[in-house]
């Protein structure tokens, strides 16, 4: 908006240099200025010359007959600023329209459609809607949609592996999203509200670079760490998002590195994985705590505890037991009588 603010400046202000003024005395001179050119005014003046009677120019005033030649290059004057007049004030109409305009009226918008690819190459400023209603819709530098909500169909990608990092405005996510590409440690981050949609999330997990322990090499270097792709959300989270997490890593590395961040707490089941996890007979599965969601390990039911069962041996010995019991009994009872 600015740049066509200025520009249309400049037309007025070029338009009000060219008005031609009835100080100049002599003929050819004011109209040497004029937007119409010298040739064609000669041509009207000796047609003017020519007659008696009185006619009319297109788009121009009525022009009596007898003039002087000064009279004649006044009259034209005349009509040359009539006109500039009439165009500079449409002009500066516009103008004022213009600059009444706030941002939200140059939102603009995006909409992708069709099953092929589209990479925005370059930083964006509008701040309408990014519609990715088919295909897949790439991100080639990390503010190509920063200013815009993205909305993602079923069946299309959001794919934000190009640009590294990126940001939006906000997700909703019907689709897939991913920052799947093999290289771990990428971050989308959302300014603004997230709707899971039942859409999927895909991230990378990757050991990281292992590190030694001292200069010299006389420590064996410590084990790598994991590192994973991360989404960080500082809007409202709605809906529910499938997370797919791909690598060649122990799962048990995996546990407690952050792979969702909000600025907000988030709702129990907005997160969950798209596919069971298991190894080495631990299952896993997502964990939230309060702004971070984490995978963690699915404790191990605890076995039942088996009750005894007595084979005919064992119920054989329990009926003697039973059996002297009662007799030592009974002889007790006839001891006591006695």
């Amino acid at each position: 908006m600015p740049v066509l603010l200025d520009l249309m400046t400049k037309m007025v202000t070029a338009a009000e240099n060219r008005r031609p003024t009835a100080e100049i005395s002599s003929f050819r001179t004011p109209l040497r200025a004029s937007v119409y050119g010298e040739r064609m005014y000669q041509q009207l003046i000796a047609d003017y010359t020519a007659t008696t009677t009185n006619w009319t120019l297109a788009r121009l005033n009525t022009l009596t007959a007898g003039l002087t030649g000064a009279e004649l290059a006044a009259r034209f004057i005349k009509m040359e600023n009539d006109v500039i007049d009439t165009a500079v004030t449409a002009w500066e109409k516009r103008i004022n329209v213009l600059s009444a305009k706030t941002s939200a009226d140059y939102a603009a918008h995006l909409i992708k459609t069709g099953g092929g690819t589209l990479t925005l190459s370059g930083a964006n400023t509008y701040t309408g809607n990014t519609e990715i209603r088919g295909g897949v819709l790439r991100t080639g530098v990390a503010a190509a949609l920063a200013n815009s909500p993205v909305s993602v169909a079923v069946s299309a990608v959001f794919d934000v592996t190009p640009s590294g990092d990126a940001s939006v405005a906000g997700l909703a996510n019907a689709g897939t999203t991913t920052l799947a590409d093999g290289i771990a440690g990428q971050v989308l981050t959302v300014n603004g509200p997230w709707d899971g949609q039942r859409g999927e999330v895909r991230l990378d997990v990757a050991p990281a670079p292992a590190k030694a322990q001292s200069k010299d090499g006389a420590v064996a270097p410590k084990a790598a760490a994991v590192i994973a792709d991360q989404i960080v959300i500082t809007g409202s989270i709605s809906g529910t998002t499938l997370l797919s997490l791909a690598g060649e890593v122990d799962p048990a590395l995996l546990v407690g590195v952050p792979l969702i961040t909000s600025t907000q707490p988030i709702p129990v089941g907005s997160f969950a994985l798209s596919a069971p996890i298991s190894y080495l007979g631990t299952s896993y599965s997502l964990a939230i705590d309060g702004g971070t969601v984490t995978l963690a390990a699915v404790p191990a039911p605890v076995a039942p505890q088996a009750v005894p069962v007595m084979g005919v041996w064992g119920l054989g010995a329990l009926s003697g037991l039973l059996a002297a019991f009662a007799a030592f009994f009974s002889r007790r009872k006839r001891f006591l009588n006695a």
